[in-house]
C-alpha cells in the first residue's frame, strides 16, 4: 500500500470522497489514504504549501487557484494538477423575475460566499462587461459560518440582495418561492470539486502512485455514475451519522443528482475551464503582477490520464463494469 496524507479544502467535494471512504476504493488501487477536511479557516494557503513542501501532505484535493500563483511566485511549491474532476460549475445565479439576464445585473446586490465562488461570479459578469471593481455591481458577502446559503437565500427573500449565487439544492429552493435561476450561468466552464494536486517533486518521483491515485479516482467517479441510489443511500446515512442532519429527500436528491452530472468520465480538464479559472486566479491576487503573463497550462500534467485513456481501462470499466 502507498500511503497517501491529503487535504480537503472544501465540503463540496464531500459526496465523491464519502463514496472513495465507504466504499474501499483507495485500498482497491493499492492507497492507503488518510484525509482529513481542512478549511482555510484552520489553515491558510501558506501553511498547507509548507506542508506540502515539507512531505507532511502530499495531495490536495482541489486548491483551484493557488497551483496558479504558487507558480508565478520566486521560490514557492511548483504545485502540479493531474486531474480534474469536474470542469463545471452546478451554481447557479438566482435573481427577482424582472431581472432576464447577466446583463441586467448591472447595479444590483448579489448574495455571493467563499473564495471561488466569488470569483466564479466575478468572471461571469466580467465576460457580460460589467465591472466589480469600479462598483457596477455589489457583492455581499457572508460569514463563512452555520447555514451560509441558507442566509444568501434569505438576504434574496427579504429584499437585501436582487441575486444569489446559489448551490443545488437553494437554487430549487429560490425558485419555489418564486425566484429565476439564470440557466446562462449554470455549468460555467470551472475547475471544480476534488481535482487531484502535489507538488511537481512527488508526482515526478512517484510516477506509479499517481497513476494509482488516479485510476482511483476514475473507478469512484465510475461507481457514483453507475450506482447512483447505492450512492444516495450511502451519503445519506452517512451525512445522518456524521452530521445529526434532518434529511429532506427531495433536495437532499436533487444536489446529488447535480453533483453527478458534472463529473468528468475521462478527467482531463478542459481549455476553457483552465482559462476561467486562471483568470479568476489573477483578479484574487493582484499582488502578483506577473501571474496574468503565466501560461496556465503549466500547472497540468495530464500525461497519466491519456496512457490510462489510450490502455482503455476507462472505456473497459463503463463497457463491462468492475
Amino acid at each position: 500500500m502507498d500511503k497517501i496524507l491529503a487535504c480537503q479544502r472544501s465540503k463540496t467535494h464531500d459526496i465523491w470522497i464519502t463514496i472513495m471512504r465507504e466504499k474501499q476504493i483507495w485500498s482497491k488501487f493499492g492507497i492507503d489514504m488518510e484525509a482529513r477536511y481542512i478549511p482555510s479557516g484552520e489553515m491558510d494557503h501558506d501553511s498547507v504549501d509548507q506542508h506540502m513542501k515539507e512531505g507532511t501532505l502530499n495531495l490536495v484535493f482541489g486548491y483551484h487557484h493557488i497551483p496558479y500563483v504558487a507558480r508565478a511566485k520566486k521560490g514557492s511549491v511548483k504545485y502540479t494538477s493531474v486531474a480534474s474532476i469536474s470542469n463545471k460549475c452546478p451554481d447557479v445565479i438566482c435573481v427577482k423575475p424582472s431581472i432576464k439576464g447577466l446583463k441586467d445585473l448591472r447595479g444590483k446586490r448579489i448574495a455571493v460566499q467563499g473564495y471561488h465562488p466569488r470569483s466564479t461570479v466575478w468572471r461571469l459578469l466580467n465576460l457580460e462587461g460589467i465591472s466589480v471593481e469600479d462598483g457596477e455591481v455589489e457583492f455581499m458577502k457572508r460569514p463563512a459560518s452555520g447555514a451560509v446559503y441558507e442566509g444568501m437565500l434569505d438576504q434574496l427573500k427579504n429584499g437585501e440582495a436582487d441575486a444569489a449565487f446559489l448551490q443545488p439544492p437553494y437554487d430549487k429552493r429560490a425558485q419555489e418561492a418564486g425566484y429565476v435561476a439564470l440557466e446562462e450561468t449554470r455549468f460555467f466552464p470551472n475547475i471544480m470539486g476534488a481535482t487531484l494536486t502535489m507538488t511537481g517533486d512527488f508526482a515526478k518521483n512517484n510516477p506509479a502512485t499517481v497513476e494509482k491515485l488516479i485510476k482511483a479516482m476514475i473507478y469512484g467517479i465510475w461507481f457514483l455514475k453507475t450506482h447512483p441510489d447505492e450512492c444516495l443511500s450511502i451519503i445519506t446515512r452517512v451525512a445522518r451519522e456524521t452530521e445529526g442532519k434532518k434529511i429532506e429527500d427531495e433536495y437532499f436528491h436533487y444536489a446529488f443528482r447535480r453533483q453527478i452530472e458534472i463529473l468528468e468520465s475521462k478527467p482531463y480538464p478542459t481549455a476553457l475551464a483552465i482559462y476561467h479559472i486562471h483568470e479568476q486566479a489573477v483578479y484574487l491576487h493582484p499582488e502578483i503582477p506577473n501571474l496574468k503573463d503565466l501560461n496556465p497550462i503549466s500547472v497540468w500534467d495530464t500525461h497519466w490520464v491519456r496512457n490510462i485513456d489510450d490502455s482503455g481501462f476507462i472505456d473497459d470499466l463503463y463497457a463491462t463494469g468492475a
